[in-house]
């Protein structure tokens, strides 16, 4: 039978010590004195290492003393101590580790065998469609590495990151995406403190930028990228935007109007999108009329309306000046509170 023993109490038995205890008493009217001297001893529980599976212990005893152990038994019976120094070990011999030849080769496999992607990434990078995503990545330089595994994020055309928390010392080549250049707007370019903004903006190879772009208009209250880009039928020119909560939302729409007005066309689609640290009810409705207008464009819809953070809250939006030919909506992020959301625009002349 293989056996472990728990130990409710255990001491060094090389520093045990019997516990005294004098009482007296008396006999035909005779007081006396008695010694008790005892041992502090406490009875044990056993029980077999089957039955110990999912079990948490101090202390135990583990006796190996059966002869041809099952696979991987001895991993039960010594991973049920919480440390090194409450294990006790009876009759073991490394003959009686074994492991299933299925299970190693089965390891082995899943450690040099790239796994197949198990959800179908929701874009799709074509000739014929134009692509933006946008994400709130709560600080680039560490989470990079996840980013460049994100089938979704490097199918976009153009990728805009906020709060990159990026300084001096970050090198371009540490946060490279795979077939996009980037451009840098770190918030604090001259030392290397790290601040919770800073924005970057990836730009495919497929579409390569129109001369001059794309630009930097940050104002006092937002952090602003302006890009214009060919594509197969029209100029598409888009505004990456993060609000800074501290000012006020009219101070930010004042702002952010007198810093991309220059750049706007009418005959060119228009993309606004961001993270407005605002809820959507209040922000859209005004948003809409008022940009619109200011603008001069004839037609500007918001078009996320689902969560887009992990606390229920709709903040980061997207704005675009086409009635049809496009999907958007949020993807999922393992790496930031807020969702990444997309917008992707068919554009088959």
């Amino acid at each position: 039978m293989l056996v472990l023993w728990v130990i409710h109490v255990c001491y060094n038995i090389s520093i045990w010590q019997g516990i005294t205890k004098p009482f007296g008493f008396l006999v035909k009217k005779t007081s006396s004195l008695c010694l008790r001297k005892q041992f502090p001893l406490r009875p044990a529980a056993a029980k077999t290492i089957h039955r110990s599976q999912g079990d948490t212990l101090t202390k135990a005893v583990v006796d190996f003393s059966a002869k041809n152990l099952p696979y991987h038994m001895h991993y039960v019976a010594l991973s049920r101590v919480t440390s090194l120094s409450g294990l006790y070990i009876r009759n073991f011999h490394e003959t009686q580790i074994s492991v299933c030849s299925d299970v190693a080769t089965e390891m082995n496999r899943l450690r040099s065998t790239r796994l197949q992607i198990s959800c179908v990434p929701q874009l799709t990078s074509t000739c014929t469609n134009f692509s933006v995503v946008f994400h709130n990545a709560r600080s680039l330089h560490k989470n990079i590495a996840h980013l460049k595994s994100d089938h979704n994020l490097l199918k976009a055309d153009i990728i805009c990151i906020c709060e990159t928390r990026l300084c001096k010392n970050d090198q371009n080549s540490s946060i490279s995406l795979p077939s996009h250049q980037s451009y840098r707007f770190d918030s604090n370019v001259t030392t290397n403190t790290r601040t919770p903004y800073g924005s970057i903006m990836y730009v495919s190879s497929k579409y390569p930028p129109i001369q001059s772009y794309p630009i930097c208009c940050s104002s006092n209250s937002a952090e602003i990228m302006l890009i214009k880009l060919q594509t197969l039928s029209s100029i598409h020119t888009v505004v990456s935007v993060y609000r800074y909560q501290k000012f006020p939302f009219t101070t930010f729409l004042n702002d952010f109007v007198a810093a991309i007005k220059p750049h706007i066309f009418p005959n060119e689609i228009l993309t606004i999108i961001g993270d407005f640290n605002c809820e959507y009810n209040r922000a859209s409705n005004i948003l809409e009329n008022t940009l619109a207008q200011s603008l001069k464009i004839s037609y500007l819809k918001q078009v996320i309306h689902e969560i887009t953070t992990d606390y229920n809250t709709t903040i980061d939006f997207i704005y675009t000046s086409e009635r049809t030919n496009f999907i958007a909506g949020a993807l999922e992020s393992y790496t930031s509170d807020h969702k990444p959301i997309f917008i992707c625009y068919e554009t088959t002349v």
